[in-house]
């Protein structure tokens, strides 16, 4: 006859399983001694082979103690209830478990209370771990609040938000939404910035696939270079934002002879008209007008002494165009819209590393000439022969954050374009895309005026914060602030 098994038996079975196949040796059968070891590379082996056991024999002797308690604690509940049934019912016969049956519960019963067991541990631990972290949140905030030097301030409200973000890995409740609010208002403050209600400019979006990498706004128009077509397409101001006008054409496969896709954008010195003329280039030198209402035509742009090497930036400004062109070491002018002539040089004897210049906008007779590790180089251009073109490399940004007045300022992630508001308050901004951050200095002397960043309402879907901004602008009188995130336009009010 089959030898009974207890539960606890079949779990110690169970545990000098594993611990053999863990091993990776079958059980020596008792009957005989090992035999002696007749080199020392062999007891090197037998041991090699004897450590994993050694090691998983402590926990298994602990697992092994387990499954003897529960199995007896099991043996007698399931003993005690047969008991019970045997004296209710008539027939205890019927009640009689299967060695098999008791099997599977010897098993699966410890299994499922250690399961839940652990589901509650966790759940608890959590809970306690959330409410540890928020309630070091709300004592930071406080701590905060005494502090009156400004960077301690804003040292003690990124603690806040450090212990916010592990908290919220928990649990995200109103409470940790409101306290994020306070914090980020508070750190606002300190470091100037204005959060803007953007929303979309664009009625039923962009068609197709686009990378908007620039943009010019007039007072009732709004240009757009798409990178991926090369081409320029204009959205015209309504009531309800922005529409696209689908029967502007700017495309630069439609002049005769163009071919090259465009690289940049400007607007003629009547922007503010209800047909403003568009200006688009291509990395060849060709310019290309574009007015609403009229088929693009191609202007014969007269090449400069030294010729083309690959212009990258074009900027119109009082009716003179210039050009940069980084390869060939200089920003060239034409004057007075006088295509057709060979342009000047901006510069004389002096001139400012132009390799790494991604964009440029000027001001009277003052050049901002953007570097690709976000400084600005500052000429401005002599008109006189007694006194020559002189550059301002690199022309410092001037803090004025409390605590920070008068110091150099350093944004941190590089700007990558710029552009100039317009009397009667002009005045410099900068596209920060990382951060999606307009930084707004004053002209010349680059004193630190603010910057402009998306609401951090957690309400608010319209821009996700880990999105990446390709280009900005602004209307002419600085009412208007536009983003845009690849194919995707929105628009603000500055004020």
């Amino acid at each position: 006859p089959t030898t009974r098994q207890e539960p606890a038996d079949i779990v110690e079975q169970f545990a000098e399983s594993i611990l053999i196949a863990t091993s990776g040796q079958e059980k020596p059968p008792p009957s005989e001694p090992a035999a002696s070891v007749s080199s020392q590379g062999e007891q090197k082996a037998e041991k090699k082979v004897r450590e994993p056991k050694a090691l998983l024999a402590p926990i298994f002797a602990i697992l092994v103690k387990i499954g003897h308690n529960l199995g007896a604690l099991f043996h007698n509940l399931t003993g005690g209830i047969r008991a019970l049934l045997g004296r209710l019912l008539p027939d205890e016969s019927l009640f009689t478990l299967p060695s098999s049956v008791m099997l599977f519960f010897a098993v699966s019963v410890p299994l499922i209370v250690v399961a839940v067991a652990t589901v509650v541990y966790f759940q608890r631990g959590r809970t306690g771990q959330f409410q540890a972290l928020y309630a070091q949140a709300v004592q930071a905030s406080g701590y905060a609040q005494t502090q009156s030097d400004p960077q301690a301030r804003i040292e003690a409200w990124q603690t806040v938000l450090s212990y916010l973000d592990q908290a919220e890995s928990y649990e995200v409740t109103q409470e940790t939404l409101d306290l994020r609010d306070q914090s980020l208002y508070a750190l606002d403050r300190l470091e100037l910035i204005t959060r803007l209600d953007y929303q979309p400019a664009i009625s039923n979006g962009l068609p197709g696939s686009q990378n908007i990498t620039r943009m010019i706004a007039t007072e009732n128009d709004l240009f757009l270079l798409n990178e991926t077509g090369g081409n320029v397409q204009r959205a015209i101001r309504t009531g309800k934002g922005y529409e696209v006008d689908t029967t502007f054409q700017c495309d630069p496969n439609y002049p005769t002879g163009r071919t090259a896709p465009f690289i940049d954008i400007t607007v003629s010195l009547n922007s503010g008209d209800r047909h403003a003329t568009l200006l688009a280039l291509d990395s060849s030198g060709n310019l290309v007008a574009c007015v609403a209402g009229e088929a693009p035509r191609l202007i014969p742009l007269a090449a400069p002494p030294t010729a083309w090497g690959k212009p990258t930036v074009i900027y119109s400004a009082r009716g003179n165009l210039y050009v940069l062109d980084p390869e060939s070491k200089a920003v060239w002018t034409y004057w007075n819209g006088n295509y057709g002539d060979p342009p000047q040089l901006f510069f004389d004897n002096e001139i400012p590393p132009l390799k790494d210049v991604v964009d440029m906008a000027i001001n009277n007779d003052e050049l901002y000439l953007l570097q690709g590790d976000g400084r600005i180089t500052l000429c401005t251009f002599s008109q006189t022969g007694t006194s020559p073109t002189r550059c301002q490399d690199p022309a410092p940004y001037v803090d004025a954050r409390p605590g920070r007045e008068n110091q150099v300022m350093l944004p941190g992630t590089p700007f990558t374009q710029i552009t100039i508001s317009q009397p009667p308050d002009p005045s410099l901004f900068l596209l920060q895309p990382d951060n999606q951050a307009t930084y707004n200095y004053t002209l010349r002397l680059l004193n630190f005026l603010g910057q402009y960043r998306p609401q951090f309402d957690a309400q608010m879907v319209s821009i996700h914060p880990s999105e990446t901004a390709t280009a900005f602008t602004l209307t002419p009188d600085a009412q208007l602030s536009f983003l845009s995130f690849r194919d995707k336009v929105y628009y603000a009010s500055l004020r």
